[in-house]
């Protein structure tokens, strides 16, 4: 049997899953830009994680994992989010979704992704499947990082589905929605999502790192050679997440600077504060930083780290300000 959702239209973007979502909401005749999309779904953040069985052993992230339910939930999109222990169950499930006519949102492991030809692994890429070919057993994606469509064996995708490597196993997971008609006003939805996007990151809400993370990723970082052995690995992996690992640059806030940009038409009090021009100028800090780590990874200085801790903390304290003028601009306080 073979199948292909009609009228799907893929556009390439950055690697942060709000080009699928841009995708799927096109689909829907919404067209929405990529930093709407992230800045409805609250996805900025900040985590810090580190471990023994993790590759680097110290991460950090700069989107949340919950992205594209919670750009539902702010608009009133009807959705729902699966995630299902047996492959071969899970596979059944999306693929009758794509019969009907329906693009399917999966989380995948990129480095299990056979067109990537990479081995470093990333759990949190989201892509479209929009076909498939039992004939020839391949799928069909939109991905981000790739014009038209990339055909991926069968084989791939189960495994690109079922990564068990942590912290985030990709547990099969899919999301169904349908955007036809948001319940919830966009100016209504925009507001919340800035509201709830600021006490997450000031409180860490529901698990949320926030900017006690960011400090605590500050006080650490000088003493990471003598934490781990990978700390050069570490110090380079954190400028790619940072810089060049599909966050359009400054660690999504360049992104979520342009949400913050359509807010400004929709919302006149986040244009009297000022939002966009505060975000990018945090964006601009991020790139800065990012540069510097990429140097000290080439120059394997250790002590140079010693240099950048106060720049990290410099930039947790005006996120910390942001985010409290955000809530002021838009919304009641905490």
């Amino acid at each position: 049997m073979k199948a292909f959702v009609s009228g799907f239209e893929h556009k390439t973007g950055v690697h942060c899953g709000s080009t699928a979502m841009s995708d799927l909401l096109r689909f829907y005749g919404h067209d929405y830009s990529e930093g709407l999309s992230f800045g409805l779904g609250a996805a900025l953040a900040f985590y810090y994680v580190r471990g023994s069985k993790l590759y680097p052993t110290r991460q950090v992230m700069g989107r949340t994992l919950t992205l594209e339910p919670d750009l539902c939930r702010h608009h009133g999109i009807p959705h729902a989010w699966h995630t299902e222990e047996d492959s071969a169950r899970a596979w059944e499930a999306v693929r009758e979704q794509v019969a009907l006519g329906k693009p399917v949102l999966l989380q995948t492991d990129l480095s299990k992704l056979d067109y990537y030809n990479t081995r470093t692994p990333f759990t949190l890429h989201r892509v479209l499947l929009v076909g498939y070919d039992d004939a020839t057993e391949t799928a069909y994606l939109a991905d981000t990082d790739f014009p038209g469509l990339q055909e991926v064996s069968y084989d791939s995708l189960r495994r690109a589905r079922d990564s068990k490597i942590p912290p985030f196993p990709t547990q099969n997971a899919w999301m169904i929605l349908d955007a036809k008609n948001p319940t919830v006003p966009l100016p209504e939805a925009m507001r919340a999502a800035i509201i709830e996007n600021a006490r997450r990151m000031l409180k860490g809400d529901r698990g949320y790192g926030g900017i006690e993370n960011m400090f605590e990723w500050a006080d650490e970082l000088p003493f990471w050679p003598d934490q781990t052995d990978d700390w050069v690995w570490c110090v380079r992996f954190a400028y790619q997440v940072i810089e060049r690992r599909g966050t359009g640059g400054g660690f999504f806030r360049r992104l979520y600077a342009q949400f913050l940009q359509e807010v400004e038409t929709q919302i006149p009090a986040a244009a009297d504060a000022h939002l966009a021009d505060e975000m990018s100028d945090i964006a601009r800090n991020w790139r800065d930083l990012g540069m510097a780590l990429k140097q000290i990874s080439e120059e394997q200085d250790p002590a140079a780290l010693e240099s950048v801790a106060p720049a990290a903390r410099k930039l947790a304290l005006r996120e910390q300000h942001f985010y409290g003028h955000a809530l002021k601009a838009v919304g009641s306080g905490i």
